[in-house]
């Protein structure tokens, strides 16, 4: 069995940073031997799915609609959101209470504006404001347009709640509306309610807490749906701050909060925008420097669909376009907007200098794919392009022949096979300001792709530039990389037949097709070569990104891409393990990807097997699960080795003698099992999904990442409890000790972190 490493001395750090690795490698083995596919058949993974599981899906969702039966997605959706609920109540139980006094600086300002035709989705709103936890707040509604209706009573009624005020007279518009409420709102914080979004108890909470962590300016977090029935669904699971997401659709949520005097500053809003101040708001909010903010957590309901007249926008009128343009203009960019779908936009920026693009694609006997490629490269319409063939020592008298009759610089490269180093190699021979990589298994479809990827790589704040890959077929094979899938990185979305068509930023691209400018690549050094196979294009990006550029994917450079048929496809262990070692705090913490979407696989589904707001740190295993009996009075504890900061709760599965929860039980968290004094205690477990599972939750211990801790779990009940337990030792966290004295085994448990808040400077 492996030892701790060593708490000092100069082979300390190598040493957690192997057992990090080793934690990482020991959960993704696990999850691999969970599968059904792994039990069954080794390589039937990609083709369940690519092809088994979506078909599956596919017929189970029809065959529910033909019976009249819901959505299988939306039902396993509500019953996790029944469980959240449950649980984010139970974790406030044990939170600090916030006053009820009005006064104070955390004073939430709600503003609301009505039409005649939402006065009942406006009074569930405020049903909803009302049983805030956070007291400190005041709502002001403004009624827009005439009222229909009784006219011998006021459209809203505030009663004995002196919190509401409704002003008498209806505004002919909303930016007239706006002004006066913004203006006369005397909260630090406002938020902008629209009537037909219902917020959790604990949003206002929630949101005053992240401004005094963060000292945000703006802050925005998660929604869903909630039907007529007050069935839960449809999730957005939002990213972070994404400014290239923003110019291409309003992807923040209905309900955003804003510190008042910068809210205050953009006044006045605009008449010819109503319909559309949500989205010029996020826009003129985030042109200067100001810390944007995203909570990871659903803080709204939008409800059953509210009608609205058909002729809110005016023929011709498209508020949220306008809005897109102005922004475009006082940004001074030479471009242009045209919509590409329902509220999802192009902005199309002038190529203002165009220069020479060096091609770089690296090739061996693969005529069939080669020649395809230059083919779509002869149809490419760019005015200066140069192509480089990087031949790592062909021997297909085919393929000798296309590369000497190519017409194209050809420059040979015997030897092992090195990803990163053929195409450093092949860069310091190029001439072009742009550099693209390409792999000659790709064939762009449109003409002008070339341009839409150097639209983006001029940018000063932009260092590299990735396409839309699609399979033969037409499905998704890459519309950007997320870290942290499947432990290094993956594409979300993968195989799925259509995405939106959305310009955004991402962590990373794959070098199947990435441009950069070629002075940015040198300043990084290039590809790292210690990658020769996997991964150097994930690590070219956050080496990117840790020097504050942005990484950028857009899908009107649409590129097919017949993966692997040249090389095939090689996990390569020493990549993965350099991987981990260098950006194992980055990994895990994609900013555009949801921490509330799954990691295990490239679905990006929601993750149902824990609340909204809480990152999984350690996953535990369930093989030779065992049982451990604890009587009452006993004690039972585990050392563990913590990947991750912030870790918050720890998950372990009890039952008493009788079958039922085992929630008798108390943690205590130490540095070492020596340590006399714990560093955290809990009395009370909360309920999981399961009727064993039992989350003791606790204020987040800032310095765990990367070293070794100690919890014990004493039986305060009068029966026994029966604990799940691994009968064989984990090579990484060691066995579990029996009232003080080492034991057979290792505890079956989960460590969780609540994930942070989300914050970026625009």
């Amino acid at each position: 069995m492996m030892r701790p490493p060593p708490e000092r001395g100069r082979d300390a750090a190598a040493a957690t940073d192997a057992y990090a690795a080793l934690v990482r490698r020991e959960q993704q083995l696990d999850a691999i031997q969970r599968t059904l596919g792994w039990r069954l058949l080794s390589h039937y993974g990609p083709y369940k799915r690519g092809f088994v599981v979506p078909a599956w899906r596919r017929l189970r969702g029809l065959v529910r609609r033909l019976l009249g039966g819901s959505d299988p997605a939306s039902e396993a959706y509500d019953d996790w959101a029944t469980f959240a609920d449950r649980f984010h109540a139970d974790v406030r139980g044990s939170d600090r209470a916030h006053e009820d006094s009005v006064d104070g600086p955390d004073l939430v300002s709600v503003v609301m504006l009505v039409r005649h035709d939402e006065r009942a989705a406006s009074e569930r709103a405020i049903a909803s404001l009302a049983a805030q936890r956070h007291r400190r707040w005041d709502l002001a509604v403004a009624v827009v347009g005439a009222w229909t209706g009784d006219t011998t009573s006021p459209p809203l009624a505030a009663g004995d709640n002196l919190r509401i005020r409704v002003e008498p007279a209806p505004y002919d518009g909303e930016a007239s509306a706006l002004d006066a409420l913004v203006a006369a709102a005397r909260g630090d914080v406002v938020a902008i309610l629209p009537p037909a979004v219902a917020l959790v108890p604990d949003a206002l909470g929630a949101a005053v807490d992240a401004f005094r962590e963060t000292g945000a300016d703006v802050l925005y977090g998660d929604e869903d749906h909630r039907d007529a029935d007050g069935r839960r669904h449809g999730p957005r699971f939002l990213p972070g701050w994404s400014p290239d997401l923003l110019l291409s659709t309003m992807y923040w949520p209905r309900v955003v909060f804003f510190r008042r005097e910068m809210l205050a500053g953009l006044l006045p809003f605009r008449a010819e925008l109503d319909g559309a101040h949500g989205y010029d708001l996020a826009l003129r909010s985030t042109e200067g420097s100001v810390r944007v903010v995203h909570v990871p957590r659903v803080l709204a309901h939008v409800e059953a669909a509210v009608s609205m007249p058909k002729d809110r926008f005016g023929g011709e009128r498209d508020p949220e376009r306008r809005a897109l343009e102005l922004a475009v203009e006082r940004r001074g960019l030479a471009a242009t907007v045209a919509r590409v779908d329902a509220g999802i936009f192009r902005v199309r920026r002038a190529v203002v200098a165009p220069a020479k693009v060096s091609i770089v694609i690296p090739t061996r006997d693969g005529f069939r794919n080669l020649r395809r490629c230059l083919a779509a490269l002869e149809r490419t319409q760019h005015g200066d392009f140069e192509v480089l063939l990087v031949d790592n020592g062909s021997r297909d008298p085919a393929t000798l022949e296309l590369l000497a009759a190519s017409g194209h610089r050809v420059l040979r490269a015997p030897g092992p096979f090195n990803f990163a180093r053929l195409n450093n190699d092949a860069v310091r021979e190029s001439r072009g300001r742009y550099v693209l990589f390409l792999n000659d298994d790709t064939e762009p479809t449109d003409p002008l792709w070339l341009t839409a990827l150097e639209e983006h790589a001029q940018r000063p704040e932009v260092g590299a530039v990735g396409a839309k890959l699609l399979y033969g077929d037409g499905r998704i094979q890459h519309a950007g990389i997320a870290t942290g899938i499947g432990g290094i990185a993956g594409h979300p979305g993968r195989f799925r037949r259509a995405m939106p068509t959305v310009v955004r930023n991402v962590s990373a691209v794959t070098a199947a097709c990435l441009m950069a400018r070629r002075e940015v690549f040198d300043a990084i050094g290039g590809f790292d070569e210690a990658l020769p196979v996997n991964s150097n294009d994930v690590d070219l990006c956050l080496r990117l990104r840790a020097r504050g550029y942005l990484v950028v994917y857009t899908p009107h450079a649409v590129v097919r891409h017949y993966e692997s048929q040249t090389r095939g496809t090689r996990a390569v262990s020493e990549d993965v393990w350099l991987m981990m070692r260098r950006w194992r705090q980055v990994l895990p913490n994609d900013p555009y990807y949801s921490p509330n979407l799954t990691m295990v696989d490239e679905t990006g589904e929601p993750d149902l097997s824990k609340p909204d707001g809480w990152t999984l740190l350690y996953a535990g295993t369930t093989r030779a699960e065992g049982r451990l009996q604890l009587a009452s009075g006993g004690a039972v504890g585990q050392t563990f080795f913590a990947t991750g900061a912030d870790l918050a709760a720890i998950v372990v599965y009890a039952t008493n003698t009788e079958g039922t929860p085992g929630d008798a039980l108390r943690l205590a968290v130490r540095e070492a099992p020596e340590a006399s004094e714990p560093i955290r205690v809990v009395d009370r477990s909360i309920a999981g999904r399961s009727p064993d599972e039992r989350w003791f939750c606790f204020a987040p211990i800032r310095e765990s990442a990367d070293r070794f801790w100690y919890f014990s779990l004493e039986a305060t009940g009068p029966g026994a409890v029966m604990l799940r337990r691994q009968n064989a030792a984990s090579d990484v966290m060691g066995p579990c000790r029996e009232n003080g004295v080492p034991a057979f085994g290792t505890l079956q448990f989960q460590l969780y972190g609540r994930a942070p808040n989300r914050c970026a400077v625009s």
